[in-house]
């Protein structure tokens, strides 16, 4: 089974859903890809101790294009 998680969303984004994917990856012993800004992801998961995420796959765009006229 993989989980995909938008690493970017959420009001304390990234480094909560991050947390809760380690978390499912190492508890639950599955596949997880984060979806969001390939630096900013790599941060945080930098500072995740004992995570069993050995690679992710991360988006590259860091740009937001929601807009409020939309």
């Amino acid at each position: 089974m993989k989980i995909v998680v938008d690493a970017m969303g959420g009001d304390r984004a990234p480094e909560v859903p991050i947390k809760g994917a380690v978390l499912a990856a190492n508890e639950l012993g599955c596949g997880v890809i984060l979806v969001g800004c390939e630096k900013t992801i790599k941060g945080v998961l930098g500072k995740c101790r004992g995570s069993k995420i050995g690679r992710a796959r991360v988006g590259k765009e860091c740009r937001s294009r929601w807009s409020p006229d939309h």
